[in-house]
């Protein structure tokens, strides 16, 4: 026992031995590839200190940039690893926060919302000093935002994002992080609006008028969440505003579709009758459809004037897209 002890006092008191100095030359290049957004050149570097070094102190920001890298570039499932590790390692930290919200975002990209959600309450569970800043507190509650919504809970998540819009409306220009955070709020609101509008008309059986008023208020919702689209275009950055616009186009192409197929028809009809009545009810339709789309394209036709160069390319796009879905339905 006494000589067990003697070893393990020596074994504590003994320098840990310091890593090579090919590891600093890792270090140094993957540290300059992330900051210049080289985020595959970074992974190529960071990697070999994390597998072969990952509790060496002086490089335990390589986790965080490996992490970050592997989100950057899509390859999910292995940032959640080096996240979560720095995060656990930072303690009380803004660094611990700040790596937290790139592991939710790493955890809502594989769609492990409640994942998601247990991280969130680890944030909002932190003890506020150093106190967490505006900035971040916001994108904690958009990422919030977007686990309810990955959850179904669209109600709850509408009223996350109507709680903080003041103050995102208030940091404005003024951060960093503003109109990014601001874009992304948007496109949730958008997000939110569309699926909305989709539910409108369901798959109960339904009678041709009952269908066309249902549908028609499908479109002028679709109408409404334009606007959130332009809201978009004002303020959000590049990046968000063409995720607003895919969003936007898969709502009226959802639409697009929906007006050639009518829910099921109310009563017993036979075979024959049953395809004289949709066809009769998909012309309607089809109608119908085709004034949605000439109202949305005369207001992207209005916003196009002044916009500057990303909204007008953005606005283009939407254009061309949804003229070929008004098209389809001649």
């Amino acid at each position: 026992m006494k000589t067990f002890c003697t070893l393990l006092l020596l074994s504590v008191a003994l320098p840990a031995k310091a890593a090579p100095e090919s590891v600093y030359l890792l270090w140094n290049d993957g540290k300059k590839a992330f900051e210049a957004g080289d985020y595959l050149k970074a992974i190529q570097s960071l990697e070999p200190i994390v597998q072969k070094h990952p509790a060496e102190k002086d490089y335990s920001l390589a986790h965080f940039y490996l992490g970050v890298a592997y989100l950057k570039t899509s390859q999910f499932k292995k940032a959640k690893d080096p996240l979560r590790y720095y995060a656990n390692s930072t303690g009380n930290t803004l660094e611990s926060v700040k790596a937290r919200l790139f592991l939710i975002r790493t955890y809502i990209e594989l769609q492990d919302f409640h994942a998601a959600d247990l991280t969130l309450i680890e944030i909002f569970k932190r003890k506020n000093e150093p106190r967490t800043p505006l900035e971040m507190q916001n994108e904690a509650y958009i990422l919030k935002a977007r686990s309810l919504l990955g959850l179904n809970k669209d109600s709850k998540a509408s009223q996350v994002l109507d709680s903080i819009k003041p103050d995102l409306k208030r940091m404005g220009k003024r951060h960093p992080s503003g109109p990014t955070l601001y874009g992304e709020l948007h496109w949730l609101e958008l997000k939110i609006q569309s699926r909305e509008c989709a539910r409108i008309v369901g798959k109960k059986k339904l009678d041709e008028g009952q269908t066309r008023q249902l549908m028609s208020r499908r479109g002028t919702c679709l109408l409404e969440a334009a606007l959130d689209y332009k809201e978009e275009l004002d303020t959000g950055t590049d990046s968000w505003i063409k995720e607003a616009a895919d969003e936007l186009i898969r709502g009226f192409d959802s639409y697009s579709q929906a007006c050639t197929t009518p829910p099921p028809a109310v009563g017993k009809r036979t075979a024959v009758e049953l395809k004289r009545y949709n066809e009769e009810l998909v012309f309607y339709l089809k109608k119908d459809c085709r004034e949605k789309y000439t109202k949305a394209l005369e207001i992207l036709y209005n916003w196009r004037p002044g916009a500057r160069e990303t909204a007008a390319q953005s606005i283009d796009v939407v254009t061309e897209s949804l003229t070929k879905m008004k098209d389809r339905l001649l």
